[in-house]
């Protein structure tokens, strides 16, 4: 599964995949997490995120938590290196 973060939509338009974009409004995000509902899918990790994802506080949460998560951050007090 990893390694569909890495198809573009253009990837998806050459192997006869146009309509189902149409479907799910150009978003390879909304795509996949409708046909695979029971994977958790992270939107930052595609190539684009879905249109607005980034203007809503929770989405930016959620991936400061994942990111936190990532390098190994386990307090507020790890994130002040980028102070």
């Amino acid at each position: 599964m990893e390694r569909w973060y890495g198809l573009t939509n253009d990837d998806l338009k050459a192997h006869h995949g146009a309509r189902l974009l149409d479907v799910h409004g150009g978003s390879l995000y909304s795509l996949l997490s409708s046909v695979y509902h029971e994977k958790e899918w992270l939107p930052w990790r595609f190539l684009r995120s879905p249109r607005g994802f980034w203007m809503k506080i929770e989405n930016q949460r959620r991936y400061v938590e994942w990111l936190g998560k990532k390098l190994g951050y386990s307090k507020p007090e790890h994130w002040s290196v980028f102070i």
